[in-house]
């Protein structure tokens, strides 16, 4: 798995090679009533090799929706990170990664407080069940900056090494999941090392 960590650190081990593009379904929030859906995605070669921001190519596609269901095939050309954009401005968008050939299925719950899973792939689904454990943490951390003019240094400290350990555990708990990889890249210094050194 080291060998491949450049691709793997932004959770993106899949092995995938097929004449079809893949697919992916969204459904959306019960409360969604726009009639389109905006998705975009960069090439993880592209991630690699700009240099800059401006380097950055983002494509974008505009999906119609009916009955709160929009569906999209993948990029021919290679591995991506797609971005679904909410209907207004939010802490976090859904995203997931793709390569083509897969065929996943995005179920978003809730934009604001952000809430959905993503299931297909085995990377998919091990970044849904890291998810599900952290996202209460991030959510905590969203509401203490953003309701408390008074925030001290030991909250936000207390609740970030929460989600480090969080992290942690999942890594234990799972030692040979394909979201290990996309996982460590929130840890740093003795914690990354650790866990980087005993990857299967």
């Amino acid at each position: 798995m080291k060998k491949i960590l450049s691709f793997a650190v932004i959770g993106l081990i899949v092995a995938s090679c097929s004449i079809d593009n893949g697919s992916v379904t969204i459904q959306l929030p019960s409360d969604f009533t726009e009639s389109t859906l905006i998705v975009s995605h960069v090439t993880i070669e592209n991630m690699f090799t700009a240099q800059r921001q401006e380097d950055l190519i983002v494509i974008y596609d505009t999906l119609e929706v009916k009955n709160g269901t929009a569906s999209m095939k993948l990029d021919p050309t290679g591995a991506a990170r797609y971005d679904i954009m909410p209907p207004a401005a939010s802490m976090a968008d859904p995203e997931f990664y793709a390569t083509p050939g897969d065929n996943l299925q995005v179920n978003i719950t809730s934009f604001n407080p952000l809430d959905y899973q993503v299931k297909g792939t085995p990377l998919m689904e091990d970044i849904t069940t890291l998810s599900s454990i952290t996202a209460p943490i991030q959510q905590e951390y969203v509401s203490l900056v953003s309701n408390n003019d008074n925030v001290t240094e030991a909250q936000v400290t207390d609740i970030m090494n929460r989600y480090d350990e969080a992290i942690k555990k999942f890594v234990s708990d799972h030692p040979d999941s394909h979201a290990i990889p996309f996982a460590i890249t929130n840890l740093s210094g003795d914690d990354f090392k650790q866990i980087y050194d005993n990857m299967t």
